[in-house]
């Protein structure tokens, strides 16, 4: 049965995977690199080598463990990103151990937190944290993948000027003077190509168009003669302190003395690079999941990535994660079972063995030009929705919109000036803290009386003077949002203010409620409770219908007002009331 899977689709699964190792491989040599800048131009081809050897061992990984997907793994932005950050912050840290360490051990350090950060993925995982991660506080996400992508772009700036050096974004908008014009030629050829290669071919996929125009047009130039007006291309050099194994570098860390000062640098980076890492993994699962498809196990999945990250660190690769672009390109040339996978990281194994020398030529001012429209595409979507929002919205809802854009801000800013662990944690507790006061904040959205306000609905003229006479006992509060134990205090003291007037009935509208939990139940019956007291009933309004709530004994009272607020189905659902 597992056998006829696998050559189910050979043909298919064959082409997807070589296709898809094109997107990919450029994808995670220009990743590597962005994690490795910090270090110099010296370490551009070792950051290509991690970023390629990550991808190729996840990939085998999650094969090994069984995923039975065609889903293609390579390095992403926002672990990248954070990666990246890290190390500069390593590099330049201020921590007595590593300021006076050599590059060796800074190294180890950094390999360190990517191997606990791919622990942690496994520990995610394995206690079932999956369902929990998806819930972290969007805005948090959005302005470290907004500060992620935009940092990617400008990072490439002196690259696009023909730079020979590796340079600062800063210090190369001082210098655009200096820009060799026909370098940036080629940059602008490469953007076009592939933000419009959709319209000249379809059927190829965007970075391998843009790759292929930037790349010949370069050459082209260079063979007429004017290769000195152009920038240079990756390097095959590499640095000797970066091993190709770190199992002996972390044995000796382990046992140095140093350990115990940069244990709180590591356990703090590896926790938020695995919460960074997982988030993004399990957006991007739902991302690649087509309609039709089983749904993908985000635990497994965090078991895999987790498992395959920490054999990547020992064997000096970086942080990966399913790569959107080729997992969809896989999936458009008819792959469907691993064997596409497996294609997928024997071509990139041979592009490490046997083409490195080769890939390494692909002009800087070419990928970068790549990596610059993909950082366009990692914006946030829903952030710019937001700026829209703000400034067209309704006005009743713009403080709620201006507060999530601030948390958006301040993790950006975090991310740039503080520690990047740090600015991770501190960005979930504010919006952590802004969620528990909307949550704590009333959730009466209106309430009147009856005999101010009406319905439109026709009534006789015996019903029209019962209600002119008994409208003013009648209180209704239209409410909105969750009904739990944050909310339910305050709607009970409000309830209590707004019945010292002479009140028959309360109607509490719940067409607007979005969830009752049981402690938001129990205050329901312990409102009916209070108003039978004093002579008074309570009506629940859902769907354009009017139900009471029932004391009912051993708890039955509870279950009737659950099934109340689910339009009345279950075996002690409470009496139906017509409406007035």
């Amino acid at each position: 049965m597992t056998q006829h899977f696998w050559l189910s689709n050979v043909r298919n699964d064959t082409i997807g995977g070589l296709v898809s190792a094109l997107v990919a491989i450029p994808l995670a040599m220009g990743f590597g690199m962005f994690a490795f800048v910090s270090l110099g131009d010296e370490y551009f081809a070792n950051g290509a080598l991690a970023g390629l050897g990550a991808a190729l061992v996840v990939g085998l990984a999650s094969v090994l463990l069984s995923d039975k997907t065609s889903i293609v793994y390579a390095p992403r932005v926002n672990s990248t990103f954070f990666i990246g950050a890290l190390l500069y912050g390593l590099v330049h840290s201020d921590v007595e151990a590593l300021r006076s360490a050599s590059l060796s051990l800074t190294l180890v350090v950094f390999f360190s937190i990517i191997l606990l950060g791919g622990a942690f993925q496994v520990l995610f995982g394995l206690i079932r944290l999956g369902t929990l991660i998806k819930l972290a506080p969007h805005p948090v996400m959005a302005g470290f993948q907004n500060t992620a992508a935009l940092l990617l772009f400008l990072i490439r700036i002196g690259n696009i000027c023909g730079f020979d050096k590796s340079t600062k974004f800063t210090t190369a908008l001082a210098h655009l003077d200096q820009a060799r014009p026909l370098s940036v030629l080629v940059a602008v050829v490469t953007f076009v190509a592939m933000w419009n290669s959709r319209k000249l071919l379809p059927k190829v996929p965007p970075l391998i168009v843009g790759l292929a125009i930037g790349t010949g047009f370069y050459y082209a130039l260079s063979a007429l003669g004017l290769g000195h007006a152009l920038g240079p291309v990756i390097g095959t050099t590499r640095n000797a302190e970066l091993k190709p194994t770190m199992f002996q570098h972390f044995a000796d860390l382990a046992h140095s003395g140093t350990v115990f000062e940069l244990w709180p640098t590591i356990l703090g980076g590896g926790l938020a690079l695995a919460v960074i890492a997982s988030i993004d993994a399990l957006l991007c699962a739902k991302l690649v999941t087509q309609p039709g498809d089983p749904k993908l196990d985000g635990d497994p999945l965090l078991v895999r990535l987790g498992v395959g990250n920490m054999l990547a660190a020992c064997f000096g690769g970086i942080t990966t994660g399913i790569n959107i672009g080729a997992s969809l390109t896989s999936r458009t040339f008819g792959s469907r079972t691993p064997l596409s996978v497996l294609v997928n990281a024997a071509a990139i194994a041979v592009t490490i063995t046997a083409l490195f020398p080769i890939v390494t030529q692909t002009p800087r001012v070419v990928l970068s030009a790549v990596i610059m429209v993909v950082a366009i595409q990692h914006f946030d979507p829903w952030s710019i929705q937001l700026v829209k929002r703000i400034a067209s919205g309704p006005a009743v809802q713009r403080p709620h919109l201006v507060l999530d854009f601030l948390v958006v801000l301040v993790v950006a800013v975090l991310s740039i000036v503080l520690n990047i662990a740090l600015a991770v944690f501190l960005g979930i507790a504010i919006a952590v803290a802004l969620f528990v006061v909307r949550m704590s904040r009333s959730i009466i959205r209106r309430q009147y009386r009856c005999d101010a306000i009406r319905s439109r609905k026709s009534r006789n003229a015996h019903e029209a003077e019962t209600l002119e006479r008994v409208g003013k006992t009648i209180q209704v509060m239209e409410l909105q949002g969750a009904l739990f134990f944050g909310t339910g205090d305050r709607l009970t003291d409000e309830i209590a203010a707004a019945t010292v007037q002479d009140t028959r009935c309360l109607i509490l509208d719940l067409r607007r409620v979005t969830e009752i939990d049981s402690t938001g139940a129990r205050i329901l019956l312990e409102i009916s409770a209070d108003l039978s007291r004093k002579g008074s009933r309570l009506l629940l309004a859902l769907a354009n219908h009017f139900w009471r709530v029932r004391q009912d004994s051993e708890g039955a009272g509870l279950q009737g007002c659950r099934s109340c607020h689910r339009m009345g189905r279950g075996r002690s659902a409470p009496r139906r009331i017509p409406r007035a």
